[in-house]
């Protein structure tokens, strides 16, 4: 199969019919003695919205591919298949076999190195020297055999293409237009009949087991949840775009020259007694300044404010009653307070923790100064901390696919409710208007 080739159905873009570049790698290489010739077929040539996709069961329209026992070795016996691999680009389609008892697919052979059939008994000697691979077939030599029936379509068609942004893929229908029975042509009296062609549902992968799965049974009844959903975690929180350190020193510095601005235009300065007479001079205007604009927060600044609300968050009546309750309390930066100060290449080592602590650990009162862990922690308390929930700006991809889809479907419960909501206050508004006219 060619490097263009694809095993899938579902039409994304029109980049097949795009010309190649020129001067670019993606160009077209130009042809040697010694190098193989591809393929090309110009843009123009090449099907635009194909009606037979991988899974489709269809037959040549002509072409010898086997010989079967009692014919002639004259008479052309047409291929048939399923469709595994179609090139857009080539207007190519690849076959396989129906079953072992219909194995006419086009196949070409190929010539291979020789294989031992039994490498631990070398004297059995080599395999074949030759092996059959499927051969392409155009798109035009190919007629679509309509499920559940024994007809083949004579000729396809489609309704109009139409791309679904949310599915991000072209949607049309085909339809296959074939010969039409007896009883069909004495009621209408039309050789031919169209008919809508559903598109083939291909079986999803097949994940193999081996030995390094478990049962689902099993990892459920030895997994545990090392904290409970109700327990408190403080994040930290994103950098701002300002601090307020900033937002405050902007403002004082905007006010001094509102202050000075007021004094220099308060008018013109009192000429001296013995001026009477003299020119005062041109007034000389002060050159006006931009207003101060707030920075954003300096690493000082950051850490200044991330220790306010720790220490805030654990010093707060709520964390204190869940912690009497018996519950636990997760900081972001606990993993780093109880981590080595070297790494392991440096002979850091997390065995250095001791299995379980007489201070309480994670139990204990955090400090109110900074929120950190006031006691020594153990292994146990460190396998009790949610590293997923630490983890979740890394964990969650805001941009993919899920969470768009996500906001996507809030803002529209968001519309419709403000819909809901403006058609309720109209109501209102028409019946006030119909009591105003009585």
């Amino acid at each position: 199969m060619s490097s263009t080739s694809t095993t899938s159905g579902v039409m994304r873009s029109l980049r097949h019919l795009n010309k190649p570049i020129k001067g670019t790698k993606f160009a077209v290489r130009a042809p040697s003695h010694a190098a193989h010739r591809p393929k090309f077929v110009q843009p123009k040539d090449r099907v635009p919205f194909w009606n037979i996709v991988p899974g489709d069961h269809v037959k040549l329209r002509c072409g010898r591919v086997g010989q079967k026992e009692g014919l002639d070795s004259n008479e052309k016996i047409r291929g048939e298949g399923i469709v595994t691999s179609i090139d857009r680009q080539k207007n190519w389609i690849w076959l396989r076999d129906v079953d072992d008892n219909n194995k006419l697919a086009p196949k070409v052979l190929r010539h291979i190195v020789p294989r031992f059939v039994d490498p631990l008994d070398p004297e059995k000697g080599y395999g074949p020297n030759t092996t059959e691979i499927p051969r392409p077939v155009h798109y035009s030599n190919v007629m679509l055999k309509i499920p559940g029936s024994d007809q083949y379509a004579v000729r396809l068609s489609r309704s109009a293409a139409k791309y679904d942004r949310r599915k991000g893929m072209y949607m049309w229908k085909r339809f296959a237009t074939i010969k039409a029975s007896d009883e069909k042509f004495s009621e209408t009296g039309k050789a031919f009949e169209k008919v809508e062609v559903p598109w083939p549902s291909l079986p999803g992968k097949r994940r193999h087991l081996d030995t390094t799965m478990s049962d689902r049974n099993v990892v459920e009844g030895e997994s545990w949840a090392p904290w409970r959903p109700e327990d408190p975690v403080l994040l930290p929180e994103r950098k701002g775009v300002t601090s307020p350190q900033s937002e405050r020193r902007a403002a004082l510095l905007t006010l001094e020259r509102k202050q000075l601005d007021a004094e220099k235009h308060a008018g013109p300065s009192a000429a001296p007694e013995d001026a009477f007479g003299t020119y005062a001079g041109f007034a000389q205007k002060s050159r006006v300044k931009p207003p101060p604009i707030a920075q954003p927060p300096t690493p000082a600044e950051t850490v200044r404010g991330r220790t306010d609300a720790a220490s805030e968050w654990a010093s707060g009546d709520a964390i204190e009653a869940h912690r009497r309750e018996g519950g636990l309390s997760f900081l972001w930066r606990d993993y780093l307070d109880v981590a080595p100060q070297q790494g392991p290449a440096s002979g850091g080592n997390w065995g250095e923790l001791p299995p379980t602590t007489t201070k309480g650990g994670l139990d204990a009162r955090r400090s109110k100064r900074d929120g950190r862990l006031t006691d020594g922690v153990s292994r146990n308390d460190v396998d009790r901390m949610p590293i997923e929930l630490l983890m979740a700006k890394d964990l969650t991809n805001e941009r993919g696919l899920k969470w768009r889809m996500r906001r996507w479907k809030d803002k529209q419960v968001e519309n419709q409710q403000d819909a809901l909501e403006m058609q309720r206050s109209r109501s209102e508004l028409l019946k006030e208007l119909d009591a105003l006219k009585i």
